[in-house]
């Protein structure tokens, strides 16, 4: 397999995935438009992480947990 081919497993951690859905689920009482197009940013940015998994690495901020952060659009 060439290196253009290859892909990373992207992991979501049981934390993170809690707090999508959270996310998801307060914006879903003001718009369920924008609750499901948060839902498939975050599909389109974890399959991003396939082919770019230190994409959102650089940043360091001591209130974030450590690790590779992933940003979203504002919503």
């Amino acid at each position: 397999m060439s290196s253009v081919d290859k892909r990373y497993h992207v992991i979501i951690s049981e934390r993170a995935g809690e707090m999508l859905l959270q996310h998801a689920r307060f914006l879903a009482q003001v718009s369920t438009r924008a609750a499901d197009k948060l839902r498939m940013d975050v599909v389109e940015a974890a399959k991003s992480l396939q082919e770019f998994p230190e994409r959102g690495s650089w940043l360091a901020d001591p209130i974030l947990p450590k690790g590779y952060k992933l940003f979203f659009k504002k919503y």
